[in-house]
C-alpha cells in the first residue's frame, strides 16, 4: 500500500484515492509524508526542502480517518445516516419511508404511462362503434389491480 499524508489540505491518499480535509495533526514544518507498505521506504519532505529518509512509519491513525471519511462517502442505501458516535451507517425512518413513497409514486406513474395505449385503444374502438379488444381490457384491469394494491402500500406509510 502506498501513502501520501499532505499536511498543507490535510489529505490522506492510499493507492492514488485521495480524501482531503482529514482533521489531524501534524508538525507545521512537514509538507507532506509518503510511505509505502510493501517496500517499508518512504521520504518525510519538510517545507523547507529538507527531505529525510525513514523506514519505519505508524500510518495507522491516518489509515482510520481514510477509512472513515471512506465510509461515510458510500452509504449502504438512500434512506441511510451517518452515525458518527458509533462510526456506522443506520436507516433513517422517516427516510427509509420517504423513499419508499417516492417508489411506489414513481411505480403508479408507471402504471399510467402503461395504461395509456390500451385506454386509447378502447375510447377508440367505442367511439366507431366497435367492441374494444379484450386483451386491452384485461391489461387496463391488471393495471388496476397493481394501482390499487401500491396505493394502500401508499396509504400505510
Amino acid at each position: 500500500m502506498k501513502i501520501l499524508i499532505i499536511n498543507d489540505n490535510k489529505a490522506v491518499s492510499i493507492d492514488g484515492l485521495t480524501i482531503e480535509n482529514l482533521e489531524f495533526d501534524i508538525d507545521d514544518k512537514i509538507h507532506c509524508i509518503s510511505f509505502d507498505t510493501e517496500l517499508k521506504k518512504g521520504v518525510v519532505e519538510y517545507k523547507n526542502d529538507f527531505n529525510k529518509n525513514i523506514t519505519v512509519f505508524d500510518y495507522s491513525k491516518y489509515k482510520e480517518l481514510f477509512d472513515l471519511e471512506l465510509k461515510k462517502l458510500n452509504p449502504p442505501n438512500t434512506y441511510s445516516r451517518f452515525n458518527v458516535d458509533t462510526k456506522e451507517w443506520i436507516v433513517d425512518n422517516s427516510l427509509f419511508k420517504n423513499y419508499n413513497k417516492s417508489k411506489i409514486i414513481n411505480e403508479l406513474l408507471n402504471i399510467d404511462k402503461e395504461a395509456t395505449r390500451p385506454t386509447r385503444s378502447i375510447k377508440f374502438a367505442e367511439l366507431q362503434g366497435n367492441e374494444p379488444n379484450i386483451d386491452d381490457i384485461n391489461k387496463l384491469i391488471d393495471l388496476e389491480k397493481k394501482a390499487i394494491k401500491l396505493r394502500s402500500q401508499l396509504d400505510e406509510l
